[in-house]
This record gives C-alpha cells, sequence and structure tokens, in this order.
C-alpha cells in the first residue's frame, strides 16, 4: 500500500512539475524532475536541449509542436520582457496585424477539423485564428 501511495505522490508531483516548470527559454528546453516519495528530499535535474526537436525526441513530448516568434506575424512587435516599462504597455489595435505572414512557420501547420477549420486556403489550415489569403472578419456594426 505505501509503495502504492508513493508511486501515485511521483505521478502527481512529476505532472504539476512538467506542468510548472517545462519552458523554452531562447531555444532551450528546461526540466527538472525526481521525487521519489513522501519525505524525499528531491534533487532537481537541469536538462537542457538545444533546438525543439531535440527536446521531443528525447522526452517523447511536444512532437506536433511548431516553434515560432514574433516574425509569423505581419506587424506584432516583440516584446521584451526583460524592458519592465514595456510589459503593461497599452497597445493601439489598429497599429497591429497578427495575420499569419505568408511562408511562415505557421503557414499551413494546423490540424483539420471538421467544421471548425474549415475555409482554409492551403494544404492544411494555418496557426492561429487568421487564415492567410483570407479577409479578415468584421465584428460590430457595419458602416
Amino acid at each position: 500500500m505505501c509503495e502504492r501511495v508513493g508511486q501515485l505522490v511521483r505521478l502527481v508531483a512529476l505532472v504539476l512539475l512538467l506542468i510548472g516548470t517545462s519552458h523554452l527559454d531562447g531555444g532551450t528546453v528546461v526540466l527538472a524532475a525526481d521525487f521519489r516519495a513522501p519525505n524525499y528530499n528531491p534533487t532537481l535535474e537541469l536538462r537542457e536541449f538545444a533546438t525543439l526537436e531535440d527536446y521531443s525526441e528525447a522526452t517523447g513530448q511536444d512532437r506536433n509542436s511548431v516553434q515560432v516568434g514574433y516574425d509569423v506575424f505581419v506587424n506584432v512587435p516583440a516584446l521584451d520582457a526583460r524592458d519592465v516599462s514595456m510589459l503593461q504597455a497599452v497597445y493601439d489595435a489598429d497599429d497591429l496585424d497578427f495575420r499569419v505572414r505568408p511562408g511562415s512557420a505557421a503557414v499551413d501547420r494546423g490540424l483539420v477539423l471538421p467544421t471548425v477549420t474549415d475555409g482554409f486556403t492551403g494544404s492544411a489550415p494555418d496557426l492561429g485564428a487568421l487564415e492567410v489569403g483570407v479577409a479578415a472578419p468584421h465584428y460590430g456594426p457595419r458602416p
């Protein structure tokens, strides 16, 4: 019984740890894990991967993920989270264009979901809300 409780604690701790500490940091994936059982003093293991592909191969995770940056959008400036003065800046939506840039890594990388992603223009839906080559939807009153 005690062993089964220990296994359950390890599983829950690992899931919480992976959810809380898995992240991409400048192209490096960082993971920490090593929870054994109650009253166990865990050690943290730092694993670094040069690319998302290396991480996926080593861990079996994120096999369908696509790493993208701000450059996939037509006009969305990159946010530098180290610049505290810009973290809560208010932007004018008219100055931004969240459509996917033609030829970017997000084009044709989505999953076909009947009645949800209908109307895509390439070999598959694009990642994001707006399909390349399709007019943006109009919300609100019509002129």
